[in-house]
Formats: C-alpha cells, structure tokens, sequence
C-alpha cells in the first residue's frame, strides 16, 4: 500500500511547484540559446526568435548550489528556464516567485519525465515567461522538500531579468 502512496505525494509535489499558465550572474553559465527546435518538451511561443534558455542540469547544479544569473531579452520575448528535478527523492522545485509581474509573467510550468522512463530517473522542471514591457525584475526559483521540517532552499537561482 505504502509503494502507490509515494508516487502520489511525489507526483504531487512536483505539480505543486507550477503554477495554472497565466494568459496574459554565474560562475558556472548556463546553457543560454535561442535555439528551440531540438527541444519537444517546449511549449509554444510567441516568438521564438525573442526567446532566451536557461537550463541547469544537476552536473552544473552540484557545482554550486546558490546561483545568481542575469538576463536580457527583448520585449515581446520569452524566456525558458529548465532545471534537473527528480521528485523521487522528495525534493521539488517550488513556484517561481517574480518580484515585478509587470515586467514579465510565468506562462507554463511543466514537468518532463526522464526519456527512460525508469522510476526514480531524473526529469526536468520547464518554465516559459513571457516579457510584458520595458524594466527590470528577479525571479527566484527554490529546490526544496516542501514539508515541514524539510530541507528548504537546497539549490536556489536568482535570475535577474532586463527586458529592453
């Protein structure tokens, strides 16, 4: 019984971390392209010549865990931040907080599962914000076991966001 409660709660945890689509600087760079056709897991775009990446994956997150990472893109753009998740182990990536929603606004969160299939492989968590108009803005992403008592803020992004 306990092995179909598990993958509920992990299940669970993950779609916790995205919020409903919204209609309307590292020593370690990521990987930042505008380049999205090779990527089946991203969702549609506006523009995607105006769309800029950002993915760490877990080799890159294990290199450090507290990142602060800046970024420019055009109005009218979109941004994509992906990151390594594996909710088997009972951490998840919790809901991108923004600190200027009139500057730019989350779209979609999505968990992809690992190509494999295999329980317990590693995923990926994708986020698509959308730019509104011209200022700045962060938005801070968190890697945490969202219970209590859990550890909280185990590998955090701060990425501050220009749209021109």
């Amino acid at each position: 019984m306990l092995w179909l409660v598990f993958p509920l709660l992990a299940l669970t945890l993950v779609l916790g971390a995205c919020a409903t689509p919204n209609a309307d600087a590292a020593t370690n760079p990521p990987t930042t392209t505008g380049d999205t056709e090779n990527n089946s897991y991203m969702p549609p775009l506006d523009n995607p010549s105006k769309t800029i990446r950002v993915e760490y994956l877990y080799d890159e997150l294990a290199v450090q865990k507290h990142i602060t990472y800046d970024v420019v893109i055009e109005k009218s753009g979109s941004l994509i931040v992906t990151f390594g998740s594996n909710p088997s182990t009972g951490y998840a990536w919790q809901k991108a907080v923004t600190s200027n929603s009139n500057i730019s606004s989350e779209y979609t969160c999505q968990f992809v599962a690992p190509p494999s299939g295999m329980v317990g492989a590693a995923g990926k968590q994708v986020w698509t914000f959308k730019t509104l108009q011209p200022g700045n803005t962060t938005i801070n992403f968190s890697y945490s076991q969202s219970w209590q008592g859990g550890v909280q803020n185990e590998w955090t992004l701060a990425l501050n966001v220009t749209v021109k």
